[in-house]
């Protein structure tokens, strides 16, 4: 169900594939606020972060593959969303 909270909780498969690891990921008003005020995805380096430390390749690989799970999952979040508004069922509970 398509929720319009700040955040939203997530199961993600930890690059190991061994664990489930929580995490959450930001309703797209929050998102877009962030991102206006700190020019980067919550969670991923600022460039003024990565030109003080570098990047670290697991790391950035780890944050990259999670940033597109978040989409994944939000996409289909919406995918059932607009089956629901197709259905005329509005997603009214």
């Amino acid at each position: 169900m398509f929720h319009h909270t700040a955040r939203t909780e997530l199961l993600y498969w930890s690059l190991s594939g061994n664990s489930a690891t929580s995490a959450t990921f930001w309703a797209p008003p929050i998102l877009r606020n962030y991102v206006q005020q700190n020019r980067h995805l919550p969670g991923v380096p600022s460039a003024a972060e990565v030109e003080e430390n570098g990047v670290e390749l697991g790391a950035t690989t780890e944050i990259l593959l999670q940033k597109i799970e978040e989409m994944t999952l939000y996409i289909l979040q919406l995918e059932e969303r607009v089956q629901q508004l197709e259905n005329g069922k509005g997603g009214e509970e």
